[in-house]
């Protein structure tokens, strides 16, 4: 029986009556608040349901997850109750790195695949960053590279209390994209969506279009004004998106 809850995802509007579910995985350092909107914002037929990852947001008490494999194992099986219906998987930055290679592990084990992975603000995983490490700078050089992307709210950049302990959520996340480097296995049949900022310092429009290298199925890439994020400035446009893509892939209700 699946539980009412779960420490892995945000229930902020509960659809138990929802015929499909949206699962959105937060970029480096970020939690699922990044997200709490979303459920009012997309058809009703959909139930938005934002993922906590170890270590951040209301789980910043417990140590983070800094190696992608196990990282990405613990999500599926926090998340195997709620897989019971068709669902999608959004992930924005490390998120898109997270939900590529959750659909791949869920490939490989034969699982159940989601219905549409939409990748938000990351080149494709076989591109190598052409950028220095995050993880291995400094705490001061790690936080103006983030504020300097956008990642870096100024009620955050106040307070040194909560620096102190989100320094090392940052650094345990971009050690996992840093070290990552993506095995090379056949295209994934699920249908794709790429999404992204056009003028996005981390991910330019050709390791966006490099994403095709992963998808034997549909695949479409739409880029919208802004930088890494681009959906934070506007987020209507890119949530009609989304939805349109959603429902145009969803399997159609019984």
């Amino acid at each position: 029986m699946k539980p009412a809850s779960s420490p892995w995802l945000l229930r902020r509007a509960p659809r138990d009556d929802a015929r499909a579910r949206l699962f959105c995985l937060p970029f480096a350092g970020g939690s699922a608040s990044a997200y709490r909107d979303w459920g009012e914002r997309l058809p009703n037929w959909l139930e938005v349901l934002p993922v906590e990852l170890p270590g951040h947001g209301m789980r910043l008490g417990e140590p983070p997850i800094a190696d992608l494999l196990p990282l990405v194992e613990a999500i599926l099986v926090g998340l195997a109750p709620w897989m019971d219906r068709p669902f999608a998987l959004f992930g924005h930055s490390m998120g898109a790195l997270l939900a590529f290679e959750a659909t791949r592990l869920l490939r490989a084990r034969r699982g159940p695949a989601p219905f549409l992975l939409a990748v938000s603000g990351y080149r494709a995983p076989h591109l190598p960053d052409p950028e220095e490490p995050i993880g291995k700078l400094s705490a001061d050089d790690m936080l103006a590279r983030l504020t300097r992307l956008g990642g870096m709210p100024p009620e955050v950049l106040r307070s040194q209390e909560l620096l102190q302990l989100l320094v090392p959520v940052f650094r345990a996340d971009f050690n996992i994209t840093d070290a990552w480097t993506s095995p090379d296995e056949p295209p994934l049949e699920t249908p794709m969506l790429v999404l992204d900022g056009l003028h996005d310092p981390r991910a330019p429009r050709p390791g966006l279009e490099a994403w095709a290298r992963h998808s034997a199925g549909p695949l479409s890439l739409v880029m919208f004004p802004g930088d890494h994020f681009y959906h934070r400035a506007t987020p209507g446009p890119v949530l009609q998106h989304l939805a349109d893509a959603l429902a145009r892939h969803a399997p159609a209700p019984r």
